[in-house]
């Protein structure tokens, strides 16, 4: 869902993440001139249990401002990991995920895949 920022992962039961573009809002959202509006690109976000457990993004470049951006993130709140793997969305991207340990114990970044991937095709050449 567009609009969501690692806040998000803080809260206990919230489904949505609507964007707030209130003065002093502390969301971050890409595009915004934020903090974490470099990484924030092709948001994905996913629960488990109905609570927030996973924001995952696709930015065209991950610099050292964005690494210590997730680094903050995890000593923010302890319960969150961040890992960075190969895009999913494609053209170049990376892919950073950033989730709630409490939530989803162990999770990896996507691998370089050998081929299309869909709903209904697996990854077999």
């Amino acid at each position: 869902e567009a609009g969501c920022c690692p806040r998000w992962l803080l809260r206990d039961g919230s489904q949505s993440c609507h964007p707030r573009y209130r003065v002093g809002d502390p969301c971050t959202r890409y595009g915004t001139p934020r903090l974490d509006s470099g990484w924030l690109d092709h948001t994905v976000t996913w629960l488990k249990d109905a609570r927030p457990a996973v924001l995952t993004a696709a930015p065209y470049d991950v610099d050292d401002h964005d690494r210590r951006r997730l680094a903050h993130w995890e000593r923010t709140d302890p319960r969150l990991r961040s890992a960075i793997g190969t895009g999913w969305y494609g053209f170049g991207t990376t892919q950073i995920v950033l989730w709630r340990s409490d939530r989803v114990a162990e999770l990896q970044a996507a691998e370089a895949l050998a081929g299309p991937v869909g709903f209904n095709r697996s990854n077999q050449s």
